[in-house]
């Protein structure tokens, strides 16, 4: 058996050297900015963006921004080539058996290189170069239109989707389009990137319809997004907030923790779905309650129906609840008034974090009963 999993190796390392050398004779043709290839211009760009990146990265990346708006269009080419790069099968084949090769092999650098896929490297590059020419890439909305409902290519998908919203507005009706194609792998991404269209000066009221759907869909992953993207969206609330609150009844705990996070960015106009976050108050999972009481915090509505919720809520069980209920209460300010009675036994509660809490959210309640418990 192992003497068959070395040969299966050495036929990886094979073929990946044979790709790797068609992969640079075949795929380089590259236009040129100061005697330097697109791709090395993204290399600089990447290796200069993060977080704590030195000063000298960040001024070379800031040069690669200059270089790549600079060839402009005519990088379009060879990014559309990138993009299409399709990883082949064998190569997941060939990770599961490297895993199962004794450590000394697996952890060699060698292999690590034989693994290490340049035209998938390039694929990501081309998605940078479209986040730096943005708009100045609309030429390329057609192809990347293609390569996106593509359904034998799930990854090249999903990367022609992630260019197509960095090219923003001129993108957005195909980006809102490919949700209802159920072939698409990429609706997961494209439901993400909806998000983010308003920021990138689009009229993205047209997608609020289409994402509410989604939020009922079989795929856990699509439904998660469209709550995202409908919070960040924060459109039409008289469609997306009944919508949403319906959603807090769905049996899939992650969808509704994104709901729960959804609400909170449409603020005041979230006020349909109190019932409904008050009644997942009491939901058996301590995350999601903790993250309701802390939206309800942060929103502010209704104190007369809201704050007697969250007292009652201080009965839980749930040490991770009765923290962010407190917490909840003292966001409420004096409009909290009425929580006064079973804050105050909090003072001597055992748990220091949640006697430092009620204190706290008995000086943002009432300061002079506080004051009045410290008298001696």
């Amino acid at each position: 058996m192992e003497r068959r999993r070395l040969f299966l190796f050495a036929l990886v390392v094979c073929v990946s050297l044979g790709a790797g050398f068609l992969f640079v004779h075949t795929y380089d043709r590259q236009p040129r900015y100061q005697d330097h290839s697109l791709a090395y211009w993204l290399r600089l760009y990447a290796r200069g963006t993060g977080p704590e990146v030195p000063e000298a990265q960040a001024a070379q990346a800031t040069k690669a921004v200059a270089a790549v708006r600079a060839i402009g269009a005519d990088a379009l080419p060879c990014l559309l080539r990138w993009i299409r790069y399709e990883p082949p099968s064998w190569r997941e084949t060939a990770f599961e058996t490297v895993d199962r090769l004794p450590g000394r092999l697996t952890e060699n650098p060698f292999v690590d290189s034989v693994l290490t896929d340049p035209a998938s490297k390039r694929a990501a590059f081309a998605a940078l170069a479209f986040s730096i020419l943005g708009p100045q890439a609309s030429p390329a909305i057609p192809e990347l239109t293609l390569i996106m409902n593509d359904p034998g290519a799930p990854n090249a998908s999903r990367t022609a989707t992630e260019a197509l919203a960095y090219i923003g507005r001129d993108a957005f009706p195909f980006l809102v389009a490919v949700l209802t194609n159920r072939e698409a792998a990429c609706r997961v991404t494209a439901a993400d990137c909806i998000g983010s269209m308003r920021r990138a000066g689009a009229d993205a009221t047209p997608a609020v319809p289409v994402l509410v759907q989604c939020l009922q869909d079989k795929d856990l992953g699509l439904a998660e997004a469209a709550a995202r993207s409908l919070g960040r969206l924060s459109l039409r609330p008289d469609i997306a907030v009944p919508a949403l609150a319906q959603a807090l009844s769905d049996p899939r705990l992650m969808l509704r923790r994104a709901v729960v996070r959804a609400l909170r960015q449409f603020g005041d106009e979230s006020l349909p779905a109190v019932p409904a976050l008050i009644h997942c108050l009491g939901d058996a999972d301590p995350l999601l309650a903790s993250d309701v009481a802390g939206a309800l915090g942060r929103l502010r509505l209704e104190s007369k129906v809201v704050v007697p919720a969250l007292a009652n809520s201080l009965q839980s069980p749930l040490s991770a609840v009765r923290h962010a209920v407190v917490q909840a209460l003292g966001d409420y300010g004096h409009n909290a008034r009425e929580a006064i009675p079973v804050l105050l036994p909090l003072l001597e509660s055992p748990d220091l974090a949640l006697r430092s809490e009620a204190a706290n959210a008995l000086h943002r309640i009432a300061p002079e009963t506080l004051a009045k418990t410290a008298a001696p």
